[in-house]
Order: C-alpha cells, then structure tokens, then sequence
C-alpha cells in the first residue's frame, strides 16, 4: 500500500511539474526582443504644440529587425520620425477647448515576427477663448475677454 501511494505522488509531482511550467518560460520566449520606451510611453503636451521626443531601446535585436510607429488614420494632430535611438512626434496646436488623446502601437518587426509596445500622447486644450495668428508681425497673440 505504500508502494502504491509513493507511486501516486510520484505521478502527481510529474504531472504539476510538467503543467505547471509556463510557455512565456521557455527559450524561445525569453530570447525575443523587447521594446522599452522612456517614461512608460507617456507623453503630455501643452496645447501650443511642438516637437517632443521620447528614448526607446530594443532588448535583444535582430538583424534586419525594424521599428515602426502605427498611429490611427483618423488622427490628423500628430506626426512623427524615427532614429536609432528616439521616437519624435510633432504635435500641432490644439485650438479646441477638448483635451486631445492618441495610442500608437509601436512595433518591432523580425523576420514573420513582431512584438510591440504603445506610446499615449495626451494633449491640454487651448486656456484661452481668442487665438489671433498675427502672421504680419510673427507671432500668435493669445487671450480671454473679460
């Protein structure tokens, strides 16, 4: 009877070991490349607008590898360029009185595999009620009537 108990535990300790490894714990899994961007992927602009650019690293690249950024085809706020080591968007001004928010899938590309990470860019509405674009004099006059 004890044989047989011994026997069962056995079993049961193959079975939880065999069941129990994840799939995210194999070879292949942890020699795939990652992609780690500065401050989490968050960006806050102010609704002037601008140039701001973000650092990335690729973990354990691959030969021919490729970055790209996917920002969806309605936003018509936001564009961007890529170097080896940033990601720069330039953002126009937001003359509504609405906050402005956009996720982009940012993806690296190897081989007939990719992985991915996201970037969200938030974006202040204007604080004034009245922008005058005073291009005669160069510049862009801000203000509230009172």
């Amino acid at each position: 009877m004890k044989r047989i108990i011994d026997i069962c535990g056995l079993i049961c300790a193959a079975v939880v070991l065999a069941v129990g490894c994840s799939v995210d714990n194999t070879p292949d899994s942890l020699d795939r490349p990652s992609i780690t961007i500065e401050n989490n992927g968050q960006i806050s602009a102010a609704f002037e607008g601008g140039e701001i650019s973000l650092a990335y690293s690729i973990e354990k690249p691959v030969d021919g590898g490729v970055l790209e950024v996917e920002i969806p085809e309605s936003n018509t706020w936001l564009d961007y360029t890529i170097t080896d080591t940033r990601i720069s968007f330039m953002i126009t001004e937001n003359k509504g009185k609405e906050s402005r928010l956009e996720m982009m899938t940012v993806r690296y590309r190897y081989g007939e595999e990719s992985v991915k990470n996201y970037i969200t860019v938030s974006q202040q509405p204007s604080e004034y009620e009245y922008i005058y674009d005073a291009n005669f004099a160069g510049c862009i006059w801000y203000d509230n009537i009172y």
